[in-house]
């Protein structure tokens, strides 16, 4: 199996509780108020619930309104505070509260340019309301930080479960931004100045509300009491491990080291997957923890493969609708698989040295047309591809899945893979070799009539 695939196995429980957290809102800098442990913990699962839900909306093709309002039970919003189990309601008014309330300057660990958005509330509204006999949270988030968490463009995977692990604000905001390097070939954060580092890690105002003047703590007597603490935390419950970098006596500056926990391979049970499933799956956006979960339940490799292939058919076919839940969809092809066997001939193949029957995919008419298609393609020039670039361009926006990633992938010229390649080698088959390229009608090789 391929280096990539084991480390996206390795991380498969973290992705199932992820958030995807825009750069620019890893650093909170509290102005007004105070967040606390679990506030903090909360408002992060409010911010995977927003993202889910708006993508969702906006894969049906509908925009999100100034006025609309995201909403989930409070029972799954205080999951990370399992002591308010007595009094759900209670505890969800409290930190809702305080997530109104507060108002931080968000900043990125390396950011540049100072502060990204300044003064700015963590929700702009919220409410509690009860709907069946249950009681449900909902909010809406300030513009600027919405259109971020829809289409961020630099985003740091935080992974909720070992957040929830820590028990102190600095332990969390010191992990949630290490995050953002714990793949950095240089292994080390951005260097910011201590009373920066501070303020970041803290979760009240450096400003006096009496005196209006800064009342920050000493970075060495912080640093001994609050930083090195929280290393210890990180290191001693969660997947990185965290360290100071010395930066020599009365440096003015403080930096971080940041290394992913080595886990050993036999206290973990990593899924297995065939690589030619796997490359196939990952082609069509179905998450790998998907397939993993598949192969667990008992479906073969061969009805995989088949199930996959058939998916993959559907997603390229000219005139349809686009499938919205590719991972649904494949599981109805694997639930209702009485004629998956009449569109592909199944072989099996010698026994290896260890004496297992390994199956055979024979590759289908309808794969080996888009290949051809493909290699078509990729081998006019780019301007001659530009053109059926833009034709698919228009086809994508017409039905508004023509997202603003998408669209500067295109324009910075980038249309060799994913959704634009399949959208365009639909226009360029049907329009070089006729509507039913892709199933047979009409011959791949000969111009259409």
């Amino acid at each position: 199996m391929r280096p990539e695939y084991v480390v996206i196995l390795d991380n498969m429980a973290a992705a199932k509780n992820s958030l995807n957290k825009p750069n620019p809102a890893l650093v909170m800098l509290p102005r007004i108020g105070k967040l606390t442990v679990t506030g903090r913990k909360m408002y992060n699962v409010v911010l995977k619930t927003t993202q889910i839900q708006a993508l969702d909306i906006k894969r049906q093709g509908r925009v999100v309104e100034a006025e609309h309002f995201f909403a989930s039970p409070i029972k799954e919003l205080l999951i990370m505070d399992p002591s308010s189990k007595s009094d759900l309601t209670t505890a969800a008014k409290k930190y809702l509260r305080e997530m109104r309330r507060i108002e931080v300057d968000w900043e990125a660990p390396d950011a540049k340019t100072g502060v990204v958005w300044q003064s700015m509330g963590l929700l702009s509204e919220a409410r509690i309301e009860i709907r069946g006999g249950v009681a449900w949270g909902l909010w809406a988030l300030p513009p600027s930080l919405m259109t971020a968490v829809m289409d961020p463009d630099l985003f740091t995977t935080l992974d909720l479960n070992q957040i929830a692990k820590l028990e102190t604000y600095a332990a969390i905001a010191l992990y949630e931004i290490c995050s953002r390097y714990r793949d950095n070939p240089s292994h080390v954060t951005s260097k910011n100045p201590t009373d920066w580092w501070t303020d970041a890690l803290t979760n009240t105002s450096p400003v006096d509300s009496k005196t209006g003047l800064i009342n920050r703590r000493e970075w060495r007597k912080f640093k001994s009491e609050v930083v090195t603490k929280a290393i210890i935390e990180i290191n001693d419950v969660t997947d990185l491990d965290v360290d100071f970098v010395d930066l020599g006596r009365g440096a003015k500056e403080a930096q971080f080291a940041v290394y992913r926990k080595k886990i050993e391979s036999s206290k973990v049970d990593i899924p297995k997957i065939r690589e030619d499933i796997a490359d196939l799956a990952v082609r069509l956006d179905v998450p790998l923890d998907y397939i993993a979960k598949l192969a667990k339940e008992g479906v073969e490799d061969a009805t995989l493969k088949i199930a996959l292939s058939k998916l993959d058919a559907r997603v390229n076919a000219a005139g349809l609708d686009a499938v919205e839940n590719r991972p649904a969809y494949l599981r109805r092809l694997i639930v209702d698989s009485e004629n998956a066997a009449a569109r592909f001939q199944i072989i099996k193949i010698k026994p290896d040295i260890e004496h297992k029957s390994k199956l055979e995919l024979v590759e289908s008419p309808a794969d080996k047309r888009r290949a051809q298609a493909k290699d078509e393609f990729l081998a006019l020039t780019r301007d001659e591809q530009k053109t059926w670039v833009d034709i698919a361009t228009e086809i994508l926006r017409a039905g508004k899945f023509l997202t603003p990633t998408l669209a500067r992938k295109i324009q910075d010229g980038n249309w060799t893979t994913g959704v634009i390649l399949s959208k365009t080698l639909e226009v360029f088959a049907a329009a070089t070799h006729g509507k039913n390229w892709l199933s047979g009608s009409d011959e791949i090789g000969k111009p259409a009539t």
